[in-house]
């Protein structure tokens, strides 16, 4: 089976920066198995597949590892030409900083949020590739956007 591979690079404004990822669209599931093996073989921190199902899209994304531990260290701080800047540090993974974790924006924006008295942040992520995101605090939820940029496109087979 031929499937086609996006190389991205998440919230960022430019190649080599930002944090890239890689994204499988599929026309059906895949065993979990493979889809595990497939995102060891692209040795990004996150591969996400994605089937369009016309009316809804259903999204799946795994890492490289299988138990990787969702602990980690953020650090944080009021920035100069953003809300808010942050560095994600996991030691004991493979990849010592994420470069941009939109899942702990989760938890920060409703934290600078009330710090700042806005719904409405722009976050700076200032690990070596840097990112930027544009967030929401909705109280029930968090929006977190950013801009992409494809570095490359491609396809594999599975058999």
């Amino acid at each position: 089976m031929k499937l086609e591979l996006y190389q991205i690079d998440a919230f960022t404004e430019s190649v080599f920066h930002g944090n890239p990822a890689c994204v499988v669209p599929l026309k059906n599931w895949l065993p979990d198995e493979i889809l595990l093996k497939i995102a060891r073989e692209n040795a990004v921190a996150e591969t996400a597949f994605f089937i369009d199902n016309g009316d809804s899209i259903h999204l799946r994304w795994f890492t490289p590892e299988i138990n990787l531990d969702p602990g980690g260290v953020i650090v944080t701080s009021e920035g100069t030409d953003s809300d808010f800047v942050s560095r994600y540090f996991t030691p004991q993974s493979s990849i010592l900083e994420d470069p941009v974790t939109g899942s702990a924006h989760c938890s920060l924006i409703p934290f600078w949020s009330s710090r700042l008295g806005k719904d409405q942040l722009f976050a700076r992520q200032i690990s070596e590739r840097g990112g930027q995101l544009y967030c929401e605090n909705k109280k029930e939820r968090v929006i977190v956007a950013g801009k992409a940029q494809t570095y490359s496109v491609g396809h594999f087979r599975v058999e």
